[in-house]
């Protein structure tokens, strides 16, 4: 098995967010999920994704994601690093049409030069719309408060559900200081993956961005390529964004690992969301196990 480190939604190392990326031959099998998760543990980053072509088709690779708790049923940034490690690895090339296949749903994945665009899960709004008492609750635990001027938080998926967090200023999204806990406890009880916390002040992109995944090992996350995906559709179904457009998310300057995300919309037999970004490979080598 080739292992790599990846930093994915950067060009340059030390940005971004790093992942590990497993390359597994036809012949091996995946390892067992108890495996993978201490893999995942002892390499300490957020996500790493096991990846093998699939028989016969060169073109559409089998993916499973793990963070160092639990297995995961997708991940924006691991899939972006994926395909920047299988470049590196030939199993790619730089511009071209591919799959990936996990466990739930085949998803299309498009090379531009070296720039990858992933195709997310159909965007739903899964659940019923939060309570007043319960938005109030999920800021109080956010560290901050909820003021009308700030708008109104959705649960969003794109493939994994999150909570959208809409913030009024870039200033009550730096100062963020979530209850990790209690930040977990309510992730378990509504079902979602984290917070997503976003504010659209300021000029240098759409948004700037910061998510917190506690149920799943992750306290704050530099790029997440779901949540991005989700907070797509939320800004379109809100109508603050138009189909065909692209837009620029700023995420993990807060943990000095600023990450350049994109994401594009269009209207096509439904929603259609796509999130890219480009990757930087950092070390590579063999698992020996």
């Amino acid at each position: 098995m080739k292992l790599f480190i990846v930093h994915a939604f950067t060009p340059t190392l030390f940005g971004g967010n790093p992942a590990g990326v497993v390359l597994l031959k036809q012949e091996e099998p995946f390892p067992p999920k108890e495996l993978c998760i201490r893999i995942a543990a002892d390499l300490r980053y957020s996500e790493t994704v096991f990846v093998k072509a699939e028989e016969d088709q060169e073109k559409t690779f089998q993916v499973r994601y793990y963070t160092p708790t639990n297995q995961v049923e997708l991940c924006g940034h691991a899939t972006i690093a994926a395909f920047q490690a299988m470049q590196e690895a030939h199993w790619v090339h730089s511009t071209g049409f591919y799959h990936i296949h996990t466990e739930e749903e085949l998803l299309p994945i498009q090379l531009e030069d070296g720039f990858v665009w992933m195709t997310m899960g159909i965007p739903q709004l899964p659940g019923p719309e939060l309570a007043e008492d319960q938005i109030q609750q999920l800021y109080k635990i956010m560290g901050t408060t909820h003021e009308k001027e700030d708008g109104m938080p959705l649960i969003v998926s794109t493939g994994l559900p999150d909570i959208i967090m809409p913030l009024s200023s870039k200033k009550k999204l730096d100062e963020l200081a979530p209850d990790f806990p209690a930040l977990a406890h309510l992730s378990e009880t509504y079902g979602v993956t984290g917070v997503h916390a976003f504010t659209l002040e300021g000029n240098d992109a759409t948004a700037h961005t910061r998510n917190f995944a506690p149920f799943f090992g992750i306290d704050e996350e530099a790029a997440t390529g779901t949540a991005s995906g989700a907070l797509t559709y939320y800004l379109y179904h809100q109508g603050l964004l138009k189909a065909n457009q692209t837009c620029v998310f700023i995420q993990g300057e807060a943990m000095n690992r600023p990450s350049r995300i994109k994401t594009r919309l269009r209207e096509e037999d439904g929603i259609i969301i796509e999130v890219g970004g480009t990757s930087s490979v950092m070390a590579s080598g063999n698992l020996h196990l």
